[in-house]
């Protein structure tokens, strides 16, 4: 029998901070093309509300073998299986790493023995994804990287 845990993405700063851009790129087209305005304002709204439920859309699923995301507007990421995942970071500071995490506040896996691969998760409760790594994952080598 299998046993799977999914869990949803937390939400941090950095969808505040895309929410922000968008918005100040489209203001110059809101005020400078009046014509196209209403097709802007509409626009606008629409790339706001997909930015909004963006971290709602991600899934990060815990089986019995493996850890996978799964998230409907981006390619399928290669799931980490338990038995090749060699370190798990414990981060607060992954912006720049973090293709399917919307908080900076979260955990690196990686696998594959120094390919390179690894996945970048934000859970919403961080301590259980924790919890179930170092359950799943007795070899694993556990870092915690903080940035004050």
């Amino acid at each position: 029998m299998s046993s799977e845990i999914v869990m949803r993405s937390s939400y941090g700063s950095i969808v505040y901070i895309s929410m922000a851009v968008t918005f100040l790129a489209f203001m110059p087209l809101i005020v400078m093309l009046p014509q196209l305005r209403l097709i802007s304002i509409v626009a606008l709204v629409a790339l706001m509300v997909s930015i909004g439920l963006y971290p709602f859309m991600i899934k990060y699923k815990f089986d019995d073998e493996k850890v996978s995301i799964s998230n409907p507007l981006s390619w399928n990421e290669p799931p980490a299986y338990y038995d090749r995942i060699y370190k798990i970071i414990d981060t607060n500071w992954a912006y720049i790493s973090n293709h399917h995490g919307t908080s900076p506040d979260s955990i690196q896996i990686w696998y594959d023995g120094g390919t390179g691969h690894y996945i970048c998760i934000s859970p919403y409760d961080k301590r259980k994804a924790l919890a179930i790594l170092k359950e799943k994952c007795k070899n694993a080598k556990f870092e915690v990287s903080r940035k004050e």
